[in-house]
């Protein structure tokens, strides 16, 4: 059986994890949060000291942190995982990062003779609770085959994307149009209900026509429109973050980005305001604040 490291075990990698000790892999985990660990010890993990010490000895190493520099400080920092990551090993980095750090990762990693894919996931929490995340996948093919079997222990659909740093533009490439979809559709739903359009036959109606999305169904319908936005999910600053990689990703091949900048901006007036901790739909509650209305459908 394939031995796993396993460093950042938040929202997202503690279910991710458990699922991994779950089909029978020999883990070892590690957290800055050494109690969120002890839970996976407790099942049956082993207790790693720091991301050197989760990468020593095992055959692959993943990631599974907030953003880049998150990455580097547990790829390159002291004690880091390049220092203990075995020649012949992969490493997969399950993390949102921009593609410009996954790609020189990647070249580190070669000079060690060292595999990366860069395998961020789509599908949140709850998926990574049910274990069918999509991870989209940059990378060599036959690195993916190798591996196939423990992205299969988290995700239902493995999409090869291309080459290293693939698989974080495409990520960042779905949160720029979830992102925007979910302040237009928002925005949208407020502008209905002000003239005087039933929230709850507003969103049928869309739902039935051409601007229907994934997003309304979910992101709007079940969690703006009900007021959930305490339900466990991305909150605005991970949002937010992923916008901001867009753009230095952009900047960096010399492309304008338009939309991503303004809709960052609406993001930040949430966030100004102290909301969108548990949940990014939240962003409504903007709209409405300028609209005078409020947009709901009973629980």
């Amino acid at each position: 059986m394939k031995r796993i490291g396993f460093i950042g075990l938040g929202v997202m990698g503690l279910p991710m994890a458990s699922n991994l000790l779950k089909k029978g892999y020999v883990l070892t985990v590690y957290d800055v949060v050494t109690e969120k660990a002890r839970i996976l010890v407790e099942r049956g993990a082993k207790l790693a000291s720091s991301p050197r010490d989760a990468a020593t000895d095992n055959d692959i190493v993943m990631t599974m942190l907030p953003s880049s520099p998150d990455v580097e400080q547990a790829f390159m920092g002291p004690d880091g995982i390049l220092e203990g990551i075995r020649e012949g090993a992969v490493y997969v980095d399950l993390s949102s990062i921009d593609p410009v750090t996954t790609r020189r990762i990647a070249r580190m990693l070669s000079q060690k003779k060292v595999k990366m894919l860069d395998a961020p996931v789509t599908k949140g929490v709850q998926g990574a609770i049910d274990a069918t995340l999509t991870l989209l996948v940059g990378g060599e093919a036959e690195v993916l085959e190798s591996v196939r079997d423990v992205l299969q222990a988290m995700g239902k659909t493995i999409l090869h994307m291309g080459a290293n740093g693939a698989g974080s533009a495409t990520k960042l490439a779905n949160n720029m149009v979830l992102a925007a979809i979910v302040a237009a559709t928002a925005e949208a739903i407020v502008f209905g209900t002000k003239a005087g359009v039933d929230p709850a036959k507003l969103v049928a109606a869309i739902e039935e026509g051409s601007a229907s999305s994934r997003a309304l169904n979910t992101h709007i319908k079940d969690i703006a429109l009900k007021r959930r936005f305490e339900t466990a999910g991305f909150p605005v600053h991970l949002l937010m973050k992923d916008l901001e990689l867009a753009m230095v990703t952009a900047k960096e091949m010399d492309m304008p980005l338009f939309l991503p900048s303004i809709l960052h901006e609406i993001y930040a007036m949430l966030k100004a305001k102290g909301k969108g901790r548990g949940f990014f739909p939240e962003v409504i509650t903007v709209f409405e604040e300028y609209a005078g209305v409020e947009a709901h459908i009973d629980k």
